[in-house]
């Protein structure tokens, strides 16, 4: 896409303890842990396939599957939010998490949650 995809990621959410969920990821299944906030209740996995990561987060009021969405990396974010608002798609407006990443929603047609992330 002409925005600059650099990357995808899956986002599981709906954890009670991110901390267990990290553990196993990485203890269990043998995942590195490529980052971790936990101000923010969120990691990032590396699972060793190449430009695939898993974030692991919590989603507030979600339950069991309803907390999964996929997260693609853009190196621009003004210009993926624009592109896709021109092609007819609803598109929240950029949550900036300053020093940290910038941040936007949209649905695909069957109502499923995608997060352009971004500086």
């Amino acid at each position: 896409l002409e925005y600059g995809l650099v990357g995808s990621e899956r986002c599981i959410g709906d954890r009670e303890d991110p901390g267990r969920s990290v553990e196993f990821a990485r203890d269990t299944m043998g995942f590195a842990l490529q980052s971790r906030n936990d101000a923010l209740a969120w990691a990032r996995i590396d699972p060793g396939i190449p430009g695939v990561t898993i974030g692991l987060g919590t989603t507030p009021g979600a339950a069991g599957g309803e907390a999964i969405s996929m997260n693609f990396g853009v190196g621009d974010i003004d210009g993926a939010r624009e592109t896709l608002i021109a092609r007819g798609v609803a598109v929240d407006p950029i949550v900036d998490i300053p020093g940290v990443v910038r941040l936007a929603d949209l649905e695909d047609p069957d109502g499923h949650r995608i997060r352009l992330a971004g500086h």
